[in-house]
């Protein structure tokens, strides 16, 4: 399903979309990812799933592997919903 509006940053969002697999003896498989918009690119949406509420927090624990974030290619997106 896609959105009436298009997606922006800071929306948190559930993309479905279509992942490459290894020897799959069905293709492509279908999978999703939900969290926050914080990348839009004319090739794709990054997407945090767990980052830092707070800069100062994030400041004071200087540690980038705390988050974790997805890049989906827009061409393998299948549906996107806004999440509220």
């Amino acid at each position: 399903m896609k959105p009436r509006t298009a997606p922006k940053l800071g929306d948190y969002l559930a993309i479905t979309f279509l992942d490459h697999a290894e020897n799959s003896k069905t293709g492509s498989l279908l999978f999703e990812a939900v969290g926050r918009l914080t990348k839009i690119t004319k090739d794709d949406y990054t997407l945090h799933c767990w980052q830092y509420v707070s800069p100062i927090d994030k400041a004071g624990d200087d540690n980038d592997s705390n988050e974790h974030c997805f890049s989906i290619v827009r061409k393998a997106i299948k549906g996107i919903r806004i999440l509220k």
